[in-house]
Order: structure tokens, then C-alpha cells, then sequence
């Protein structure tokens, strides 16, 4: 729902005589459809909020006090590829009198597109703050024509100041490249003019490309489900799926267990998700022809978010085997204030995608 709302944003004001003009030619009858219409599309849209907890925050340039000081991020996309929809997606600022807003977005920028081992490129589109505004929550959407690349760049030109002490940024929380419908900067390396020297690792070049947003996404129906989560981890260290049929998979988006409605929260947000797991495929129920499709390894909480997504190696497999090689653990208290050391394995969805 967030993206939808930041092509509204962009497109809808260019328009609004147009409808305007249309809307005083229509009957009473004419409108009141319109008007269902329109509820009956906003109540198939998902509900959205703001993630809470701790996970990783994103981009953040070293500080710098004039608004005119230059910075970029670029994606490397390791080969060409048609590029269709760049989404800029802003780090979010908690403000404790306008409540929540964008923090370090650009007043102004532009995008250069290129190919090869070159500095040089094409500016593919240019923005100041007349055409946005850079305190905005929805992503930014930039739809691109005839357009291939294999890096993409991103210059402010005019930076923002920041909430925390006023000094000039450039912030992202996630740079989305898509080709069709794959976002093919994910995980992908990045090359930034700067980076702040920030004393948590929230803050990271890496976190640009990640695939985690500071959004959580809702069903507008169907019934609230409960995350698996294993009773022990000595009963449950793998999970096993039958395609049903052979498929080559590229991609895979572990969703973790749900974080707590509680606030404050009981748990970071990694509730049974192993420290260390390996993904295999295999065309044999047994596993005897088990291939690594990826290995994972987290170093801290700030490597998992909401979703957390991996692309795999490109092996036909039907089966998938996902193992937790080092488990997820916490300390436990029993009512006589025992404590003890559990094991969870858990996940609130697990897609496996193909092409």
C-alpha cells in the first residue's frame, strides 16, 4: 500500500483539473457509484504500519553542514538489464510533535543510469522539492522508459538536514530496482560517496539493498494467523516442502514469527529465526541428491528484519530443506525462577519463488 500511495502522490496532482471538469458532468446517480467504487478499492487494500522493535534503519551519509554538499549512492547490477521502476524508499523520523516523518530524503536529486566500468551515464530523471515533499512516508516512484542498465546511481543535489542535530544528509532506508516485477538491486554490491561513522551498525551501506522496509503489510481480509513456532528445538530442526513438481527457484523471503502487540515489546523481532541455516534442493524425497541452494549466517539482530529476503542459486529441486544449523536460543525462567536455556525454531511465512 505504500508504494500505491507514492504513485498517487506523484501523478494525481497533474490530473486534478481534468477530473475535476469530469466530475461536474456526472449525474447524482453517476457519483454515488463512483463513491462505492471507490470504498469497495480501498477495502481490498492491504492496512499498513510502521515497523517498531530493532532491525536495521538503512543509508546514512556522514554529516556535513551545508545543504549544497554532494552525495550519491550507486547500485551495482552486475550486468545490464532493462530497468522498468526505481523506488526511493525514506528513513522514517519519529517526531514528537508532527509524529511520524522523513529524515534525510533529498529537497533535490537525480538519477544516472549507465553500463560497463564507467563513471559516465545518462541522467534518466531530476527532482527538487517542488515536485515532492521530502518529509513524505510513502517511497518515492520513478517509472522509467527505454531505460537498460547495469548500475544506477542516485546524486543529491540539495540535502535535507536532519531531526537529530540539524546537519545536512542523505538518508534511505532501501533502493528498489525492478525489472518487471524482480527488484534486481537486492543484495547487490553498493558504492557510496560517504557513510556515517554512527556507533550502531543500524546504519549501513548493506542495509541500502537488504529488501528490509520500515512498513509492515496486513491482509484486508481473512483471519488473523499465528506463526509456526517449534515447541522444541530437538523435535523440530528443519522444515521440509514439497513443490509437488520440479521447479528452478531464485528467490526465497522468510517472513519471522510476528513481534508482540505489547508495548514494549518482549523480544528484538528474531524470535526463532536460527542464527545460522542452510537452504538445499533436491529432486529425490530422501534428499540423496541435496544441493546447497544458500547458507546464512547472522552476526547480529540488525541482519533480520520483518522479511527477510535471500536469492537462491539457481538449481532445479522439488523438494526444499530449510535447517536451522544453529538454533535460535533464549534464556528461560520457570516459576520457581529456574532458568534454562531454549531452543525455537519458527516462521510466519516462507515463499520460494521462481522466475
Amino acid at each position: 500500500m505504500a508504494i500505491i500511495a507514492g504513485v498517487i502522490s506523484l501523478g494525481c496532482s497533474l490530473a486534478t483539473g481534468q477530473v475535476n471538469e469530469a466530475i461536474e458532468r456526472q449525474s447524482l446517480e453517476q457519483l454515488e457509484e463512483r463513491r462505492d467504487a471507490i470504498h469497495t478499492e480501498l477495502s481490498q487494500l492491504a492496512r499498513y504500519s510502521l515497523q517498531s522493535g530493532v532491525g536495521p534503519i538503512g543509508y546514512r551519509s556522514t554529516a556535513n553542514d551545508s545543504p549544497k554538499s554532494r552525495e550519491f549512492v550507486q547500485v551495482d547490477l552486475e550486468r545490464e538489464s532493462p530497468i522498468d521502476t526505481i523506488a526511493l524508499v525514506p528513513t522514517l523520523w519519529r517526531d514528537t510533535r508532527a509524529g511520524f516523518r522523513a529524515d534525510g530524503f533529498p529537497q533535490a536529486f537525480r538519477v544516472i543510469a549507465g553500463s560497463g566500468n564507467t563513471d559516465n551515464g545518462k541522467e534518466i530523471a531530476s527532482f527538487d522539492s517542488k515536485s515532492f515533499d521530502s518529509s513524505r512516508l510513502a517511497p518515492f516512484i520513478i517509472e522509467c522508459e527505454d531505460v537498460a542498465a547495469s548500475w544506477i546511481r542516485v546524486e543529491a543535489k540539495t540535502l535535507s538536514a536532519r531531526a537529530f542535530d540539524g546537519k545536512y544528509t542523505f538518508q534511505l532506508s532501501e533502493l528498489m530496482i525492478f525489472s518487471g516485477s524482480e527488484n534486481i538491486a537486492l543484495g547487490k554490491p553498493v558504492v557510496t560517496s560517504s557513510h556515517s561513522s554512527s556507533n550502531t551498525r543500524a546504519w549501513d551501506r548493506r542495509y541500502l539493498v537488504d529488501g528490509s522496509l520500515p512498513y509492515l503489510m496486513d491482509a484486508a481480509q481473512g483471519e488473523q494467523s499465528v506463526s509456526f513456532v517449534s515447541t522444541d528445538i530437538e523435535e523440530t530442526t528443519a522444515i521440509t516442502i514439497d513443490l509437488e513438481s520440479t521447479q528452478v527457484l531464485d528467490h526465497i523471503h522468510l517472513h519471522t514469527v510476528d513481534q508482540s502487540d505489547t508495548v514494549p515489546q518482549a523480544f528484538a523481532g528474531d524470535f526463532g529465526f536460527p542464527m545460522q541455516l542452510i537452504v538445499e534442493g533436491a529432486t529425490e524425497v530422501d534428499f540423496s541428491d541435496a544441493k546447497a541452494l544458500l547458507e546464512f549466517r547472522r552476526s547480529d539482530i540488525f541482519d533480520v528484519s520483518p522479511v527477510v529476503m535471500k536469492r537462491l542459486k539457481s538449481v532445479p529441486s522439488r523438494y526444499i530443506r530449510i535447517t536451522a544449523t544453529e538454533p535460535y536460543s533464549f534464556e528461560f525462567s520457570d516459576v520457581s525462577g529456574v532458568k534454562t536455556t531454549r531452543s525455537r525454531l519458527g516462521f510466519a511465512e516462507i515463499e520460494l519463488l521462481s522466475n
